[in-house]
């Protein structure tokens, strides 16, 4: 992902020139690391995109209905899942599909949420 991810990118920016924004989304339950660290700024990357891009943040969107039993599937003591890390690597999390969810259960999703990243806000959409 990150070769094809940075060639990609790499060619917008060539054909169409500088960008104020770029939006990357993955589906579904990714790990958003790989495609983050493509745009870190350090040393090593000193050169390519991390020159002339700057990752601005990470959004999570959790589903309101289904992110508790997700969240609760992919806690064990010995492994945790993708969407905690997900959660965990965030910088906003939104909570999706709100009005579909009493307030009880929407509150208990929110603080699940803050339990794995409590430094990150929630927006309700």
């Amino acid at each position: 992902i990150k070769d094809s991810g940075i060639a990609a990118i790499e060619k917008l920016m060539q054909r169409k020139g500088a960008f104020d924004h770029i939006l990357l989304e993955t589906t579904g339950l990714a790990d958003p690391g790989p495609i983050a660290s493509i745009f870190w700024r350090n040393e090593e990357f000193a050169s390519g995109l991390g020159r002339d891009i700057t990752l601005d943040g990470v959004i999570c969107v959790v589903d309101a209905f289904f992110g508790k039993g997700q969240m609760e599937e992919d806690h064990s003591e010995d492994h945790v899942g993708e969407s905690l890390k997900q959660i965990a690597g965030s910088d906003v999390v939104l909570l999706n599909k709100a009005d579909l969810v009493s307030p009880d259960m929407l509150g208990n999703v929110e603080s699940m949420i803050q339990k794995v990243n409590p430094a990150a806000p929630i927006y309700r959409t």
